[in-house]
Order: structure tokens, then C-alpha cells, then sequence
């Protein structure tokens, strides 16, 4: 009896949330807010840095060179069975 409640409260529970937060948000306003520009002078973050790039070049061909066994090989180091 009591496991059919608890199932009962959590299924009403996830009906409910939804409902109760949309009504809790507020209309809109009657005026638009207009967004004010930034400067974009001395912007740092525009180009220019090939670090990041560079790196994942180095990081994909040195996983492709190690899957296919040119590096990290064991160079004749595999085991012989007597």
C-alpha cells in the first residue's frame, strides 16, 4: 500500500513541476530592453593562436602513428613460448 502511494506522489510530483514553473515566470515587458555594444578594440581572442590547434594536430598523429605500430612498437620483444 504504501509503495503504490510513493508512486502515486512522485508521478504527481513530475506533473507538477512543469506546470507550477511556468506559471512562475513573469510576462514580458511592454518595452523592448536594447542591448548595449562592447568595444571589440585590443580583442585578444580574435585569431592568431595556433597552440590549441597545433596540439590536437600532434595528439591525433601520434595516436595514428601508434595504433598502426610505427611507434611504441616492442621491436621484436614478443614473447616465445618454449
Amino acid at each position: 500500500m504504501f509503495q503504490k502511494a510513493l508512486v502515486l506522489a512522485t508521478a504527481a510530483s513530475m506533473v507538477a513541476t512543469p506546470v507550477m514553473a511556468q506559471s512562475a515566470v513573469s510576462p514580458p515587458t511592454a518595452a523592448p530592453v536594447q542591448r548595449a555594444g562592447a568595444s571589440v578594440d585590443g580583442n585578444e581572442l580574435a585569431g592568431g593562436n595556433l597552440f590549441a590547434p597545433a596540439l590536437a594536430a600532434l595528439i591525433i598523429l601520434l595516436g595514428i602513428l601508434t595504433a598502426t605500430g610505427v611507434i611504441f612498437d616492442n621491436d621484436g620483444e614478443d614473447p616465445v613460448s618454449p
